[in-house]
C-alpha cells in the first residue's frame, strides 16, 4: 500500500468523522459529536489538511469546545480548569460547587465538557491525566 492510498484513506475517515460529528450536533448529541470531531481533527492535523481543519474547528466551536491555539491541544476554559483540579483531588460535585460558588449541576455540566474535551471517562482517569493535560 502506498503512502498516497494510506493518506487518502485517513482523509476519508477524518471527513466521515467530521460529517457524522456534524450530524450528531444537529441531533443535540454534543458529547459523542465532540469525541468524533476531536478524533477527526487529530487525523486532519497529522495530514496537514488545512481546509478540512477549518471546518472541523468550526464544528468543535459549535459543540462548545474552543479550537486549539497555535496547533496545540484543545484547552480547558478557566472554569473547567478549576473544576478539573478540584475533582482531581477527590472533591465531590457538591464540594466543588461550594468552593466555586456554583451549583453541583453546573459542576456536572463542566465535568461533562471536560470529559469530552480531554477524552477522559472517569474522575480517576481525569486525575491521572491532569498533570499531562496541564503541561
Amino acid at each position: 500500500m502506498t503512502f498516497a492510498s494510506r493518506a487518502g484513506g485517513a482523509l476519508g475517515i477524518a471527513r466521515l468523522e467530521t460529517s457524522y460529528g456534524r450530524f450528531l450536533l444537529g441531533l443535540g448529541e454534543r458529547r459523542p459529536a465532540a469525541d468524533l470531531l476531536r478524533a477527526a481533527r487529530e487525523r486532519l492535523e497529522r495530514l496537514g489538511a488545512e481546509p478540512f481543519l477549518a471546518t472541523c474547528d468550526s464544528l468543535l466551536k459549535a459543540a462548545g469546545l474552543p479550537p486549539p491555539r497555535d496547533g496545540n491541544r484543545l484547552e480547558l476554559t478557566l472554569q473547567e480548569l478549576a473544576v478539573a483540579r478540584s475533582v482531581a483531588v477527590g472533591r465531590t460535585n457538591q464540594e466543588v460547587g461550594a468552593e466555586l460558588f456554583v451549583t453541583s449541576r453546573t459542576v456536572a455540566y463542566h465535568l461533562s465538557n471536560i470529559y469530552a474535551e480531554t477524552g477522559s471517562t472517569s474522575r480517576r482517569e481525569l486525575a491521572r491525566r491532569l498533570p499531562t493535560l496541564l503541561a
